[in-house]
């Protein structure tokens, strides 16, 4: 889990965003852009029984929470939450069940949950192509590149998705069908 803490950065938003797991490459995307405007990032160890413990210690109470992992993990997430500000974005299962929501809950602390789709899609079109052409300058400048841990061979899928649920990996993990085996 990943919380950041914009500098002198009013409340609404700025607060560190918890992030469970290690998300696609346009959340590292995000990140990276965040940190080069000043943003300050502290990593929590998620599997720890006490993490969400820790990041309300640390935070205060989070405006945002993403999370990629769902199950326990993402039920967590939702505790660290600031009430009446907190956003719950979640996007991905990595450990095979979505975060379980109570609606009565969410409601009662007035928090928000985005699905991955309203992230992007509940913005204006000319503000998603603003964004999308931030991200490719960036990219086209070299100050974005997306991490990739590994290309994999279609055959070697099962070696890939052990490293996965090992949690040895850093970045993308990628099959492409074309490639012979290691």
């Amino acid at each position: 889990m990943r919380a950041r803490r914009a500098p002198d950065a009013p409340s609404l938003g700025r607060r560190p965003r918890p992030r469970t797991g290690r998300g696609p490459d346009v959340g590292r995307a995000r990140r990276g852009i965040g940190e080069r405007a000043g943003t300050r990032e502290r990593a929590f160890k998620y599997s720890k029984p006490d993490r969400p413990a820790e990041v309300r210690e640390a935070t205060g109470g989070a405006d945002v929470a993403l999370d990629a992992v769902g199950g326990e993990v993402g039920a967590g997430a939702l505790t660290v939450l600031r009430d009446g500000a907190g956003r719950f974005g979640t996007y991905g299962f990595a450990s095979g069940e979505w975060t379980t929501l109570d609606t009565a809950v969410i409601s009662r602390r007035g928090l928000t949950i985005v699905g991955a789709a309203g992230i992007a899609f509940h913005k204006p079109a000319a503000a998603q192509r603003a964004d999308a052409e931030r991200a490719l300058r960036e990219l086209a400048a070299g100050r974005l590149t997306p991490r990739i841990h590994a290309v994999w061979a279609l055959e070697s899928a099962a070696k890939a998705h052990t490293e996965l649920a090992d949690r040895t990996t850093v970045g993308a993990v990628l099959l492409r069908p074309a490639l012979s085996s290691p």
